[in-house]
């Protein structure tokens, strides 16, 4: 199993304020905090790409808004970076998973969708 297999497991056992991705993104940083992952918010992998989470190598990045493609693009830029050894896109979008590859840049590629919102 994975780390990001593992942060799956993690997150699908809350519940999250998905009003937000402001809210999420707190709720998301509360469980970690929590979890005996090791783990560091809003990185800067360049001047322009700074993802939601970094956690032992995988990068975290919460969509509640905005287009499949959009999210796409963004998590390819990230795959670029020698510090990210997969990623997982943490979303309440089933369009955002549609077109996610398994690979990008030969790093692994997940994701998690959430629905319903709890306060």
């Amino acid at each position: 199993m994975s780390i990001a297999d593992d942060i799956v497991s993690l997150i699908r056992a809350h519940r999250f304020d998905l009003s937000s991705e402001d809210a999420l993104q707190q709720g998301l940083a509360q469980v970690l905090s929590g979890s005996s992952f090791k783990h560091q918010r809003e990185v800067a992998l360049t001047k322009a790409d700074r993802i939601d989470f970094m956690v032992e190598g995988c990068g975290i990045e919460v969509k509640v808004d905005g287009g499949a493609l959009a999210a796409l693009r963004q998590l390819h830029r990230y795959a670029q970076h020698r510090d990210v050894k997969s990623l997982l896109l943490v979303t309440t979008r089933a369009s955002h998973v549609g077109q996610l590859p398994t690979t990008m840049n030969e790093k692994p590629v997940q994701a998690v969708v959430l629905y319903g919102a709890f306060s």
